[in-house]
């Protein structure tokens, strides 16, 4: 008969290494740590857009500490009880009222292109924060059309947009394409509706801007639906800008079609040029717990927000699709 031996300094060893797992099996070892967050004063959070020819509308709400109890939406609940007053080029223009979508708004006056405005917020117990800023001219520009059939298999046409960029000033602009492709006969007109384009573009100033901040394609070439860009490396001149498009339109048996391209062509100050930029990186390292932190524009002093002015030109061109 076999003997398994032990050996006499094998037995406490093992046995207080299984005493020591059974004892702590049996314990939590996880501690509730209760950690005080630093105190957060509430200020004024102010956004508005400046469109010439347009109502004012400004949102009011009231920061949140981020340690604070609550919900998100807490941080955009409207202040109701607030005074907004508008002021041009230093003169008082008048108040804003809160209408039935929780806005200041007014229509008694609007915003006129070239001035310069300052939007002033006080509230009880949350103080006075105000924000200046000059709603820009629109240059003229215009858009065209051209097939690029064998130039580039990957899309079925060139939009030409140009730009008469006004010298001796930097100045930023904004980009969106649309589509709505139609046919129209004797009677009536059938259409896809409007959507968002995704274009093609080589334009360095564009590349300049955007790169970064989104894959580039082929070629060194930027595709997406919008882009913001300013005119340092066409200052002055008259500038073309190529943006290439797949006709995505299709109407069941019809010979012949027409797609309508709805360009939006926005002239931008720097403060919303800079707000518009920070928020596209914000937004484009979330989820990342390694990105550096970007904190987003705002020209709201004592308070946070963006209050920035843009002008649209909105540009068409109609094409046939065969």
């Amino acid at each position: 008969m076999s003997r398994l031996c032990l050996s006499p300094d094998w037995i406490p060893i093992s046995a207080f290494l299984i005493l020591v797992l059974t004892i702590a099996d049996g314990c939590d070892f996880q501690r509730t740590v209760e950690i005080d967050g630093p105190d957060h004063s509430p200020k004024l959070v102010v956004n508005s857009e400046i469109r010439p020819g347009q109502p004012w509308r400004v949102d009011v709400s009231k920061s949140i500490g981020a340690f604070q109890s609550g919900e998100p939406e807490d941080s955009t609940s409207t202040v109701s009880d607030a005074t907004v007053t508008v002021y041009q080029n230093d003169q008082r223009q008048g108040t804003l009222s809160l209408d039935s979508r929780r806005q200041y708004s007014t229509q008694r006056f609007t915003p006129r292109r070239g001035t310069e405005y300052t939007v002033r917020v006080t509230a009880p117990d949350l103080g006075t924060v105000e924000a200046t800023d000059r709603v820009p001219h629109m240059p003229p520009a215009q858009l065209g059309a051209q097939g690029i059939e064998g130039r580039d298999t990957n899309f079925d046409r060139a939009l030409q947009l140009t730009i008469n960029d006004p010298a001796d000033t930097t100045n930023y602009y904004h980009i969106a394409l649309q589509q709505n492709g139609y046919y129209r006969d004797s009677t009536s007109i059938d259409t896809t509706g409007v959507s968002d384009v995704r274009f093609q573009t080589r334009d360095r100033s564009i590349i300049n801007e955007m790169s970064g901040e989104f894959e580039l394609g082929e070629q060194n070439s930027y595709q997406g639906r919008e882009a913001t860009f300013r005119d340092p490396l066409f200052d002055g001149t008259r500038h073309r800008i190529e943006l290439r498009v797949f006709d995505r339109v299709y109407f069941p048996n019809r010979d012949e079609a027409r797609i309508e391209y709805v360009l939006y062509l926005s002239a931008v100050s720097k403060d919303l040029y800079q707000f518009l930029r920070t928020r596209r990186l914000h937004d484009g390292i979330e989820g990342n717990p390694f990105a550096e932190p970007v904190e987003v524009h705002s020209n709201v002093e004592g308070g946070y927000g963006i209050v920035g002015a843009r002008v649209v030109d909105t540009l068409r061109v109609e094409v046939e699709v065969k």
